[in-house]
């Protein structure tokens, strides 16, 4: 229709259906393109405010989780930055059965003021018409810090529409919006095919995390900031119908798509079948650290979940890292931080040279082309035993197990050289073996360097040629440049 504006609201925080309602693909078309197709096709400009799943020009909500009159005057904003400045329909995404049939009844209703269905004496207003008035009042409203649609619509007049209104093209269940998997079986609607994430399955975490290094660039050494990517531990949980989320494994990742990883994880291990056994994805709530809200995913089943065979089956499986480690308190080895005030600068100098003289000592590397290394060498930077392997703990783990077996822990006077980047668990490991000077030709994770912060050991990364970043404790490094 001329003149009308469409906004739909795709933001909000609910997630009893165990998933993001907005992304629920219910026969065979998720929930917000759905209603914003529908949308579209009734007014003459249509937006969304949310993460973007309608397929809608996507307005950011300021404050997600705020409530619908904050998204509502976002929207409001927005159209008139436009230049729109007449009414709107408003939507909720979560209206499964909504009829084009009742949007046009709202958009064509005689007049431009608000009109808001009521259905056994509830009313409707997030399948709603505001007049040009009310919209604009919105911002308004929302800065006075209230967040509900209650607060806006008791300013202005308001058309209510009973049944003998809108009984000719619409029904009750037109109206029922969906919060649990219940809602669904009583519409007679399928269980959603897929979940997905509330942001497109990306995380509130981000990928990279701000540091600041020393940095060594051939004859002088800076203050810069840096960027590194972001590691984090995710817990992994699976539950049945009523059953509590067990714990299946603990894996480092870089936050993004969290449900994803969590769901082809199972799959993958073969712990869920790759069918529709999936029911929702969801953030744990009842967590002791609220820090950790965000690392730890529960994948909910259609179906009850056998406790015993989940261990059996990855006791098997698991092969890696910590990927056998089955919960975040698990996760962290008891390691004291190590000595610092005794320590004698490693000469700089000498740190440059550590790549090169670890790769001339890659025998089975010279060959392949496709292992990892660690070596142990000197404070003056004399080699003394290296280590290959396809895995990067495992290589460091055989290194230290050879100082183990020849009763030479602690190695704090020695210095760690590795050949790729550098994950917390390999600066858990030195410091474990009492090495206090990590060196490596690639990158730390943000989780490697609040380890090598905590545990006072040195971190140098990108060491190749004559430069190097220095992520944590420089004083153990004598800038000779």
């Amino acid at each position: 229709m001329a003149g009308l504006a469409g906004i739909l609201l795709t933001g909000g925080a609910s997630r009893r259906m165990g998933t993001d309602k907005a992304t629920m693909v219910i026969e065979g078309e998720t929930c917000a393109r759905r209603v914003g197709r529908l949308l579209a096709r009734v007014v003459s400009v249509a937006l969304e405010v949310g993460p973007g799943h309608s397929g809608l020009p996507v307005v950011v909500e300021p404050r997600p989780g705020n409530g619908p009159l904050v998204a509502l005057a976002a929207a409001a904003d927005e159209l008139g930055r436009t230049g729109h400045h007449g009414p709107a329909l408003v939507l909720a995404c979560d209206l499964p059965l909504l009829s084009e049939g009742l949007l046009r009844l709202l958009a064509t209703w005689p007049g431009d003021g608000t009109v808001i269905p009521v259905v056994a004496g509830r009313a409707q207003s997030l399948c709603a018409r505001l007049s040009s008035t009310a919209l604009a009042d919105a911002p308004v409203v929302a800065e006075t810090g209230r967040c509900s649609l209650a607060a806006l619509l008791e300013r202005h007049p308001v058309t209510w529409l009973g049944k003998d209104a809108w009984g000719q093209v619409a029904t009750e269940a037109t109206f029922a919006d969906v919060d649990t998997p219940d809602d669904l079986i009583r519409l007679g609607l399928a269980i959603p095919e897929r979940p997905i994430s509330r942001l497109g399955g990306g995380s509130p975490r981000s990928g990279v995390t701000a540091v600041r290094v020393t940095a060594l660039r051939g004859d002088r050494h800076l203050e810069l900031p840096d960027q590194v990517v972001t590691e984090e531990p995710m817990e992994i949980r699976v539950a049945g119908p009523g059953q509590p989320g067990l714990p299946v494994t603990t894996t480092m990742r870089t936050p993004g798509h969290d449900f994803e990883l969590a769901v082809g994880f199972l799959v993958s291990e073969g712990i869920v079948g790759a069918g529709r056994e999936v029911l929702g994805v969801d953030y744990c709530n009842d967590l002791e650290d609220p820090a950790q809200r965000f690392n730890v995913v529960t994948v909910r089943l259609t179906r009850a979940v056998d406790n015993s065979a989940v261990r059996r089956n990855f006791s098997i499986t698991a092969s890696c890292g910590i990927c056998g480690t089955a919960t975040l308190e698990q996760l962290m080895v008891r390691c004291p931080p190590l000595a610092t005030e005794a320590d004698t600068g490693v000469p700089a100098s000498v740190l440059l040279g550590l790549p090169d003289s670890l790769r001339e000592a890659q025998r089975l590397f010279s060959r392949t082309g496709g292992l990892h290394a660690a070596g142990l060498f000197t404070r003056d930077g004399s080699l003394l035993s290296v280590r290959e392997d396809v895995g990067r703990h495992n290589a460091l783990d055989k290194l230290v197990g050879q100082a183990v077996l020849a009763g030479e822990l602690p190695l704090s006077e020695r210095v760690l050289a590795l050949s790729g980047r550098v994950s917390f668990e390999l600066v858990q490991k030195a410091a474990v073996a009492g090495i206090p000077v990590l060196v490596a030709v690639s990158a730390p994770s943000s989780l490697a360097v609040a380890t090598a912060e905590r545990l006072a050991v040195t971190l140098v990364g990108f060491a190749r040629g004559d430069r190097a970043n220095i992520y944590s404790h420089p004083t153990r490094v004598a800038l000779d440049c």
